[in-house]
């Protein structure tokens, strides 16, 4: 089976392709959406399923014309591959909200579906939230990056400190991906979630992140693993929903 991903390669995307290149039966295409209109032809007539990762950096201002020119040329190439390629649609759960990005997310997503009903394709959309573990690194994460730099720079606290951070594990994430891929045809269509969520507002984290910052500021710069924030949110999270007011806490790499 050949698995074409196409759009801008970051974390997640480059996590799949390990997964998938474990997988002797698999063979992934790359496309960042630089190509021309006829090599991503090319590359949809020889793919079996094909991977959609929205550009999803809100601190670069072209992210949205970046993404409409991706979603422009691959409706483009499907519509004269003339292949009904099962596609998976990679977004943001950003699109639920109501910030700057969010119409954004909302109309380059419901192109795509358009279309993907129009023609017959089958698709899968993914909503995801921040992830955590594997290669994710703070500085990759926008919610995270925030947070710390706050802290790092002794910036004043921004309002919304009550907002909800929601988290998915990238291992669960690309699981999902692959049992999509393995299981398309008896998958129904449409939006799918990732259920291991976990969830603490802005002011648990920054509490944390501080706490572990008075142990060792020096250190917190250079944590490129999420998974240690990770793994004190869910034990903060759980020593605070048990009522336990003095946790020992051990971190596990």
């Amino acid at each position: 089976m050949n698995v074409l991903l196409y759009g801008k390669v970051q974390y997640l995307a480059e996590i799949l392709i390990q997964c998938l290149e474990e997988k002797s039966d698999i063979r992934v295409i790359q496309q960042d959406g630089e190509q021309s209109l006829h090599e991503l032809i090319y590359s949809i007539k020889q793919c079996d399923f094909l991977f959609f990762f929205f550009y999803n950096n809100l601190y670069d201002p072209e992210s949205s014309t970046i993404n409409r020119n991706m979603i422009e040329k691959l409706l483009k190439a499907l519509k004269i591959s003339q292949k009904k390629v099962p596609i998976v649609l990679v977004s943001s759960a950003e699109a639920d909200g109501n910030t700057a990005y969010s119409g954004m997310y909302r109309e380059c997503e419901e192109q795509v579906i358009s279309e993907a009903a129009f023609h017959g394709y089958k698709i899968y959309i993914y909503r995801l939230n921040n992830l955590f573990g594997r290669e994710c690194s703070i500085y990759e994460n926008q919610m995270i990056r925030r947070v710390y730099d706050s802290i790092l720079y002794h910036e004043e606290k921004e309002e919304g400190m009550e907002q909800i951070l929601y988290f998915e594990c990238i291992d669960d994430v690309v699981e999902s991906f692959c049992r999509v891929i393995e299981q398309h045809n008896s998958t129904p269509t449409g939006y799918i979630k990732i259920y291991n969520s976990y969830h603490i507002s802005m002011e648990q984290l920054i509490g944390i992140v501080e706490m572990f910052g008075k142990l060792n500021l020096s250190k917190v710069s250079n944590i490129r693993n999420i998974q240690l924030i990770t793994t004190l949110v869910s034990m903060y999270t759980q020593c605070h929903e048990e009522g336990v007011e003095d946790a020992n806490m051990e971190v596990k790499n």
